[in-house]
């Protein structure tokens, strides 16, 4: 068992198949790479 929390094993190989979107899609729970997504998208850089 790592020390190591959810967040500084993200995106590691043990990680990513266990805890894929489609998991949390199903739970009925925020995926945040969909809302990351979303906001990208809406999001304008300001006026300099």
């Amino acid at each position: 068992m790592s020390g190591k929390g959810w967040w500084r094993k993200s995106g590691t190989p043990a990680v990513n198949p266990a805890m894929p979107s489609s998991r949390w899609k199903r739970l009925e729970r925020v995926c945040l790479v969909d809302r990351y997504e979303v906001l990208q998208t809406c999001w304008k850089p300001p006026d300099v």
